[in-house]
C-alpha cells in the first residue's frame, strides 16, 4: 500500500512569503526582547496576532493518515543503500 501524507492548501507566493517575513521578524525579535519572549511564551496566538500571523493549525484538505507498508523493504533506499537492486 503506497504512503498518504497530508498537504496544506495552496496558497499565493506573495501571502506565504510575506507570512515567513513576518515569522522572522517575530523569532528574531523575540531574541533581542526578553519581554517579547515573556508574552510569546505566555501567550503566543495573541503575539502571533501581533504580528499578522495565524495562530492556529492550518485546515488539511488531504487525508491525515500516514499509512506505509513496512513489511518490505524500498526498493529505491535499498538500492542507494548497497548498490544492488531489489527484485520485487
Amino acid at each position: 500500500m503506497p504512503a498518504t501524507h497530508r498537504t496544506m492548501p495552496a496558497r499565493p507566493a506573495a501571502d506565504a512569503a510575506a507570512d515567513l517575513c513576518r515569522f522572522a521578524e517575530l523569532v528574531a525579535r523575540a531574541g533581542l526582547e526578553p519581554d517579547l519572549k515573556r508574552r510569546y511564551t505566555d501567550d503566543p496566538a495573541a503575539v502571533f496576532a501581533e504580528f499578522g500571523l495565524l495562530g492556529a493549525e492550518p485546515v488539511y484538505t488531504a487525508p491525515s493518515l500516514v499509512i506505509e507498508d513496512l513489511g518490505r523493504p524500498d526498493a529505491t533506499a535499498t538500492t542507494l543503500l548497497t548498490g544492488i537492486p531489489y527484485a520485487v
